[in-house]
């Protein structure tokens, strides 16, 4: 499959910040190419409207990277929109992050705040003696290789950016096979610096151990207290963009699951809604519901594999799984890793 392509759009959901699309089209113009001709001058002007904090649907901006890419016959060009990336693109995170101690600060504060930038992957954090590993965990089925790359381009980049460290190489994993084009290969080297794995089991950036004591340039306790609490109003405040959604839904699913009833109609019966309203208030927000079960499951897994008392039989009926093998194939599919894996490779940084 090439590496700027999904095989089903229609089937994609989530959301993503419509200041990415914006991105792309300073990306653009950059190249000395006009973004009516790539994008359309109706979606071109609908995008620079918007206000920046305005979410798009995910089947959207997949198709705007790829109109993008098949324009400038590069299918790495996703890269360049990396690149392009600056803070006001990332919103109240961009500037949070800025105005960190330290790199070690600013992954905790990616870890918690990751949902304002979208609904399509969430991120975890592994610290060895050695080496911290930043890993994309997609939330939606067959994610296409470009958001990932998306992503972990954006790492690096706004790694070197805050730190003022434009020296810095990782390495990187990367799902998918590698690139047959030699100059595909050369731009991936290129943005990250280190080596890099493909067909891995999962997409990570991976940086030295020390990396983590850098300081940030930029950083301001004062305004970062001040940031956060808007971060944090924004975070809760996330979900009511859905119109009829309680600002917890994501804490009331937890609930549900854990109490073994998070079905569609139950929710929708608590929340006061046919299920067919959820349903389409979920769609017009980029969303459905298997992806917000999904999210909440993964969040309860990792919480639950983190006791290493638990038996895994007992964390897949927490769940809702079947059985066991159920659970196995989920967690895998989010993390390239079993349950146990994850477990043991957990208790092993917890021993270094």
């Amino acid at each position: 499959m090439p590496l700027a392509q999904q095989s089903t759009h229609s089937h994609a959901s989530g959301s993503t910040r419509a200041s990415y699309a914006v991105a792309v089209i300073e990306c653009l113009q950059q190249q000395g190419l006009d973004p009516n001709q790539v994008l359309g001058a109706t979606r071109v002007g609908g995008i620079l409207q918007g206000r920046s904090d305005d979410r798009i649907a995910l089947a959207e901006w997949l198709d705007i990277i790829d109109s993008a890419c098949r324009f400038t016959g590069n299918p790495l060009f996703t890269l360049k929109v990396a690149e392009a990336i600056r803070l006001r693109h990332i919103g109240v995170l961009g500037f949070l992050l800025s105005t960190c101690g330290n790199l070690a600060q600013a992954g905790q504060i990616l870890l918690r705040y990751e949902p304002l930038l979208d609904g399509v992957n969430t991120v975890d954090l592994h610290i060895t003696e050695r080496a911290c590993t930043l890993v994309w965990l997609p939330l939606i089925d067959h994610p296409p290789p470009s958001l990932a790359m998306l992503a972990m381009a954006i790492w690096a980049h706004q790694i070197r950016w805050l730190t003022d460290r434009p020296d810095l190489t990782f390495g990187a994993d990367f799902t998918f096979a590698p690139p047959t084009r030699a100059e595909d290969l050369r731009a991936l080297q290129a943005t990250f610096g280190g080596p890099l794995k493909f067909n891995a089991p999962r997409s990570a950036l991976i940086a030295s151990r020390a990396a983590l004591d850098l300081p940030i340039a930029q950083r301001d306790p004062v305004v970062h207290n001040l940031l956060k609490q808007r971060a944090d109003a924004e975070l809760e405040s996330l979900s009511s963009t859905i119109p009829g959604l309680p600002q917890d839904i994501e804490a009331l699913l937890m609930r549900e699951l854990l109490k073994g009833d998070a079905t569609l109609p139950h929710i929708s019966q608590l929340l006061g809604m046919p299920p067919r309203t959820l349903q389409s208030r979920l769609t017009c927000a980029g969303l459905n519901y298997r992806d917000l079960i999904e999210r909440v499951r993964l969040k309860l897994a990792l919480q639950h594999l983190s006791d290493h008392q638990t038996p895994l039989i007992q964390i897949a009926n927490l769940l809702g799984y079947a059985n066991q093998t159920g659970f196995q194939s989920a967690f895998k599919k989010w993390t390239g890793l079993t349950p146990g894996e994850f477990r043991r490779q957990q208790y092993a940084i917890t021993q270094n």
